[in-house]
């Protein structure tokens, strides 16, 4: 038993290996009893470990898979983002958490059999393990070796966890010929609920006035406090404004309307910043694939193209991805495998933030 607080109308889905998923839509009822019953199939779910496969009722160590339903739904333009979110206990790139202090810490990465690197060496010598190039449409599914018994398989690199993973492959017959195409549009984040205002800024910096007597005395008291506060300071106009109230230079009547003018401005610095230097993030992605395959030779080319528009109006990117296999069997006991794959791409980046500008604002501004 436990308890979870959801909005009315919601659905909750429990699930459990080898049981089939039930899903309750919440109502007004605060108690639900649910029963979940067994599923053979998912019982007899394939899992590749790399020199086998074998059913998950087989496995006695721990795995996750993803399965291909499952990148369909979520198509993501690299494997990193493909794994964030759908396996337990990856984060950061890391499947195991911390397991060394200065060697590398990333999983490893087999691709169909084969352990794949992809480490990038910077001009002072260090190295960074990325995870490879990898066209998210041609993979079939993700297995992930987490505990020891990855280590019986692919040794002590497996310390960190092993990511298999296996691509498609043609089917013999036919020609095969595959198009999708996905759209992704979002919302720009713009919160201001909890942020502070013009107007709670203005009776800020009134308040902040009223505390100093010699600047309220005015004359030459009040001309010293304004003098002393603008020396080698950027101020408000809100503080300008009543410093120039206090020493004569503008009257209380002209004053109290400039302030009381710029607390009715709301948020206009960030209203400001929404329109002119934000947008709402676009996302395009195109995948085509055609494959054909005979008895002895199996072939498979395929081809994405991404472009991201993202929240701030001059960072995107786009990028091409070409990945060519051809798999050929000479003999019945010797099988040559071949396979290219090459990604370009060019991105834009804007390096200055409009809400982190690296001066002070203020609601107003």
């Amino acid at each position: 038993e436990y308890t979870i607080s959801v909005p009315k109308g919601s659905v909750i889905e429990f699930t459990y290996i080898g049981k089939d998923p039930s899903k309750v839509t919440v109502t007004e009822s605060r108690t639900y009893d649910v029963t979940l019953y067994d599923n053979e199939t998912m019982l007899d779910e394939v899992m590749v470990t790399g020199y086998s496969t074998i059913s998950k009722a087989q496995s006695t160590g721990a795995f996750q898979k993803i399965s291909g339903e499952t990148l369909q739904l979520r198509r993501m333009d690299n494997l990193e983002d493909i794994l964030e979110g759908n396996i337990v206990g990856y984060v950061d790139g890391k499947i195991r958490g911390v397991t060394t202090m200065r060697a590398v810490a990333n999983p490893l990465v087999v691709i169909d059999g084969f352990p794949v690197e992809n480490t990038s060496l910077n001009r002072i010598g260090e190295t960074t393990e990325n995870m490879p190039d990898l066209n998210p449409e041609d993979i079939e599914s993700v297995t992930v070796l987490k505990d020891a018994a990855a280590a019986s398989i692919y040794g002590a690199r497996a310390a960190n966890g092993v990511i298999v993973i296996t691509t498609k492959k043609a089917q013999v017959g036919k020609p095969e010929v595959s198009f999708s195409s996905t759209f992704t549009v979002q919302k720009s984040s713009n919160y201001v609920k909890n942020l502070t205002n013009s107007a709670d800024i203005v009776a800020i910096e009134r308040a902040w006035a009223a505390q100093y007597p010699d600047l309220l005395a005015g004359g030459a008291s009040a001309a010293k406090v304004a003098g002393d506060l603008r020396l080698g300071s950027e101020l408000s106009m809100g503080v300008n404004t009543l410093l120039d109230m206090y020493t004569g230079e503008m009257s209380m009547d002209e004053g109290n309307a400039r302030l009381n003018s710029l607390a009715t401005l709301g948020y206009q610095y960030y209203d400001q910043a929404q329109k002119y230097g934000k947008r709402n993030p676009f996302h395009q992605q195109y995948n085509l694939r055609v494959a054909q395959s005979s008895d002895r030779n199996s072939f498979n080319a395929s081809a994405t193209f991404w472009k991201h528009n993202y929240e701030d109006v001059n960072h995107g990117d786009h990028s091409l991805g070409l990945n060519v296999t051809d798999m050929m069997k000479i003999t019945d006991w010797l099988t040559l495998d071949l396979g290219a794959y090459l990604k370009y791409g060019r991105e834009n980046l804007q390096n200055y933030d409009l809400l982190n500008p690296g001066f002070s604002f203020l609601p107003y501004n």
